[in-house]
């Protein structure tokens, strides 16, 4: 990547691709919590 900004390398950078970065734990605890709401609650 840092060839393609300098110019030393030919290639494309896509902008158009945005990256979020989350910490598995809140992946996780946002699923499960999805996944409550969609089953309901347990009996």
């Amino acid at each position: 990547m840092h060839d393609l900004v300098a110019g030393t390398r030919s290639g494309v950078l896509f902008t158009d691709d945005v990256r979020c970065p989350v910490h598995v734990a809140d992946l996780a605890a946002a699923r499960r919590g999805a996944f409550t709401m969609w089953q309901g609650p347990t009996p």
